[in-house]
């Protein structure tokens, strides 16, 4: 509520003064008022009015518990940027390291490409049958010409005791040389390969040159370690027969000399 200021003061003006508090304020504006007039000051009395005033008004709503308009300042709003994301990008393969040719024709060999082929590998056992003529000895079997052997490399034994069951036992196919390093279709016929010492020089004697007839049958398997599992030995005989080499591959002895567990076993340059 607003309340008009004493009459008898010659500088009435309206207040913003609750009624609560008219007696006091009206008695201390009306002494100060009236000292001023007598004084003949007149712009004084309005200056202290007008103080007087502002003062009420900021005491005035602390009184009553009113609330005054508060001054928001805005505050400057914080954008948070990602940091851009670390990209790591593998690089391309170098065609060059694995033999690939680049910008030009690249060199095949029945349809595959040459610098995917193996041309040598180790030789990882060797082995007789209870019939040959031939045992192995503590320095290796000496080869006679024109003698056939067979070959099987390691790849097939893996693939054979993948099959779970009395397959994972097996480790032997009945092959007389192991190769581990080639896998089996590594081989085609009329290739000739040498085994020879991988410390062995260019003029070493001891050198078996062989050369690969035909692929081995699947019926000449040796799958005795299946023991009494037909349908096993059954689907071995099956799978082996899917592609040539599987069941490994038969090689004539072209120059005789004697071979040995861990020796090389290399491709020749035709």
């Amino acid at each position: 509520l607003l309340f008009p200021l004493p009459r008898h003061c010659p500088c009435q003006k309206p207040s913003l003064v609750p009624t609560t508090h008219q007696p006091a304020i009206r008695n201390s504006a009306a002494s100060s008022c009236s000292s001023f007039e007598s004084a003949g000051n007149s712009d004084t009395c309005t200056f202290l009015m007008r103080r007087w005033i502002l003062l009420c008004s900021l005491r005035a709503p602390a009184a009553n518990g009113w609330t005054t308009p508060q001054l928001h300042v805005p505050c400057p709003s914080l954008e948070l940027r990602a940091r851009p994301s670390l990209q790591l990008r593998a690089e391309p393969p170098d065609a060059s390291s694995s033999g690939a040719a680049t910008g030009a024709d690249v060199a095949k060999t029945d349809g595959i490409p040459n610098y995917m082929l193996r041309t040598s590998g180790t030789v990882a056992r060797l082995a007789e049958g209870p019939d040959s003529l031939t045992a192995v000895q503590d320095d290796g079997v000496l080869y006679e010409p024109d003698r056939f052997v067979s070959i099987v490399t390691s790849d097939v034994i893996d693939m054979i005791q993948q099959q779970g069951g009395a397959a994972e036992k097996v480790d032997y196919l009945g092959e007389n040389i192991l190769v581990k390093g080639m896998l089996f279709d590594d081989f085609k016929a009329e290739d000739t390969f040498e085994i020879a010492s991988p410390d062995s020089v260019d003029d070493d004697a001891d050198v078996v040159t062989l050369e690969i007839v035909e692929a081995r049958l699947s019926s000449a398997l040796e799958l005795g370690q299946l023991g009494d599992d037909d349908s096993k030995k059954r689907s071995i005989a099956s799978i082996s027969s899917l592609a040539p080499g599987f069941s490994g591959w038969m090689a004539r002895i072209v120059v005789a000399g004697r071979g040995r567990v861990g020796f090389k076993i290399a491709k020749r340059n035709s």
